[in-house]
């Protein structure tokens, strides 16, 4: 067995003086809580495999018509759990590896960043707001060979 745990608490800020009165907002990559559990296991030549990473929502910043005032909202939590067996294969000439992956096997839509983007014209502005995800459920077949 292997295990690999991690935690990261953290705040990023940014401010912007046309924005909110110059105030200081959470930045578009401000995800305050981060955890990260990594466990392998290892018999004979199967290995499997499973990686969870939990993390806090994304901000989302609603601006007023004029920019004066903001409101911060968040996302959905992230929350995504990876699985993996691999089998290894030795002869005297070759070796491979062969195995499947399973990416999100929840297939929950984790947004990984949040994006913004301002049209102006004489008649006013219109914001537009963009999620970017990331992948749904993905199973994964490989082999890989490698001669000797």
């Amino acid at each position: 067995f292997n295990h690999i745990v991690g935690y990261s608490l953290s705040g990023v800020e940014e401010k912007t003086a046309e924005i909110s009165g110059g105030k200081w907002l959470p930045a578009y990559n401000d995800r305050m809580h981060q955890l990260k559990l990594n466990e392998m296991f290892t018999w004979k030549a199967w290995t499997i495999t499973g990686s969870w990473h939990l993390g806090s929502g994304l901000p989302m910043i609603n601006l007023s018509a004029d920019n004066s005032s903001a409101e911060v909202e968040r996302t959905d939590f992230f929350s995504q759990l990876d699985l993996a067996l691999v089998r290894k294969f030795d002869s005297r000439h070759f070796s491979a590896n062969a195995g499947i992956s399973l990416l999100n096997i929840f297939n929950r839509k984790n947004i990984v960043e949040v994006n913004y983007l301002r049209f102006q014209s004489e008649d006013g502005s219109l914001t537009a707001r963009s999620d970017i995800s990331a992948l749904g459920f993905t199973p994964l077949f490989f082999i890989n060979f490698r001669f000797q």
